[in-house]
């Protein structure tokens, strides 16, 4: 039993390195932008309660807030592993918040980024038009949506430069 417990420990740890190498990448990218400023929001903590890992509440609606001079930029950030994103990884509390902040007619935006892992793709979409893809999605009766059906709806690539030199990948953000 102490095993299976450490194991999935480690497990879930490794998947949450991979979101932070994410984050630290995302975050890079736009510093590489002087006029750029960003923040990154706390995220929910981790706590054990009798022996089980739960997660406590946070409502962040989203990991970052990036500000270009002009406009304040709501972004989450996720990495699945394979070649569909599960609308389960998307909060309501972050759904909400980043589509309530987008309404507002002052230069807010709300962006969800998502890292296909198995496809080597870094690809994001405007807050409302992944609302108007996660309607289509509840006509047909699906929990996920893959890369095609997510470029379909808005979604845009971002291209991720990998150089020679490993130590300084980035996103171009431009």
């Amino acid at each position: 039993f102490n095993r299976r417990k450490q194991y999935n420990m480690q497990s879930k740890t490794t998947n949450r390195g991979i979101g932070q190498k994410f984050e630290q990448l995302f975050r890079k990218s736009v510093e590489l932008n002087k006029s750029y400023s960003i923040i990154r929001l706390k995220d929910n903590s981790m706590t054990q309660r009798k022996g089980i890992w739960v997660k406590l509440k946070n409502n962040n609606p989203c990991d970052f807030i990036v500000y270009n001079g002009v406009n304040l930029f709501y972004i989450e950030l996720k990495s699945v592993k394979g070649k569909s994103f599960p609308l389960s990884n998307l909060s309501k509390e972050q759904e909400e918040g980043m589509y309530k902040e987008a309404l507002k007619d002052n230069g807010q935006k709300g962006y969800l980024i998502i890292h296909f892992r198995e496809l080597n793709k870094v690809v994001m979409i405007n807050i409302l038009d992944f609302i108007s893809l996660k309607v289509y999605l509840d006509i047909k009766a699906k929990k996920s949506f893959n890369y095609i059906e997510f470029m379909s709806y808005g979604g845009v690539e971002i291209p991720l430069y990998i150089p020679n030199d490993k130590r300084s990948n980035y996103l171009d953000l431009s």
